[in-house]
């Protein structure tokens, strides 16, 4: 009976081995994919098109990985890998298909593994940030469900270095449900202890104040032509705050693009605030891309001069100004503006009285 019992553990070792080893050979691979998309693009070259290719690598190897060794101890840290790497540069229909799929099998890997704590808040943290990406997707009952979310996710992870962009995210989803309820929140979270938050909350208001307000906007372009707000009254201007490392703002583009082509000649003026950090690379995007319009460019990223002084911390962020020079909007969606321009072209200009 013993020496059955050892033929039968020997075989299940060497049968067991070459699995083993498999998944040992196919983890190594999809660390040194990972790896690679830890490298840094060279001066002048584009983020998303550098970033592209081993994202998409990434990805399937990630998926490939969770789908046939999802009982590994690496299994939870492919998962995260893969949510972090999925490309959503498809259609609406395809994007909000992938965004359900994804959540539909992360939550069914969530509940079935027992995963460390961290790895189950990068996870969670992950489908939230790529619900809030698909900005576009956001119907007003997905807005409020998201909302909560947001807060549950909060209660359970109050420590989370992304705080501040979560607290104003559901801000920004509020405005869609319910503005009273949104400016309510701001004024809470404006008292709120944490200082980075209170700050935040506080610059958001400042920021829905300038709806129905003249904005003061004068610089030089990257082009060297000199763009300001005063001279183009009488035009519709759409501010686009954008970088060309930002895939949501590559995927908008071609909208923005089809708006200047369609109403360029009717009066509508469009100003792009570039959070580029690399000129060269902005340059070569905007000549490949034959974007005319004029561009604010610092090199400063984030701590871009308008990005902070009108708290903008996500983007692309678009704004409207009407042909008075008033904010209509802090908060377009490119896939649904075109009525707003076509109204507000339509508008006849109210000339002040001297």
């Amino acid at each position: 009976m013993r020496a059955f019992s050892l033929i039968a553990l020997l075989l299940a070792v060497v049968s067991a081995a070459p699995g083993q080893d498999s998944a040992q050979t196919d983890w190594t691979r999809l660390v040194e994919l990972e790896k690679r998309c830890q490298e840094n693009p060279t001066a002048g070259e584009n983020a998303v098109e550098f970033f592209a290719q081993r994202d998409r690598d990434l990805y399937q190897a990630a998926r490939a990985y969770v789908q046939k060794y999802a009982d590994d101890t690496h299994a939870g840290t492919a998962l995260e890998w893969e949510l972090e790497s999925a490309d959503f540069s498809g259609s609406p229909a395809d994007r909000s298909a992938l965004l359900d799929q994804l959540e539909s099998e992360a939550h069914k890997f969530v509940t079935g593994h027992s995963l460390p704590e961290s790895l189950r808040q990068q996870i969670t943290s992950q489908l939230i940030h790529q619900r809030l990406n698909n900005d576009d997707l956001i119907t007003a009952e997905m807005a409020s469900q998201l909302e909560r979310r947001i807060v549950d996710y909060l209660k359970e992870y109050s420590t989370d270095p992304k705080k501040v962009s979560l607290q104003l995210a559901r801000v920004n989803l509020l405005y869609r449900i319910d503005a009273q309820k949104a400016r309510s929140l701001l004024e809470e979270l404006v008292r709120d202890p944490d200082q980075q938050v209170a700050q935040a909350a506080h610059a958001r208001l400042v920021k829905a104040a300038l709806l129905g307000q003249p904005l003061n906007l004068r610089f030089t372009a990257s082009d060297g032509t000199t763009v300001d707000l005063t001279q183009l009254r009488g035009k519709v201007v759409l501010i686009d705050f954008w970088a060309s490392w930002c895939p949501d703002c590559i995927r908008e583009l071609p909208e923005i693009q089809k708006l200047d082509a369609a109403y360029g000649a009717s009066g509508l003026a469009i100003i792009g605030i570039s959070l580029d950090r690399d000129r060269q690379a902005l340059a070569n995007f905007l000549a490949r891309k034959a974007i005319t319009w004029p561009i604010y460019f610092d090199g400063k990223g984030w701590s871009n001069r308008y990005a902070v002084q009108y708290s903008v911390r996500q983007i692309p962020e678009i704004w409207i100004i009407n042909k008075e020079g008033l904010v209509e909007t802090t908060s377009a969606d490119v896939s649904s503006i075109e009525p707003t321009v076509q109204r507000l072209l339509k508008a006849s200009r109210i000339v002040q009285s001297p």
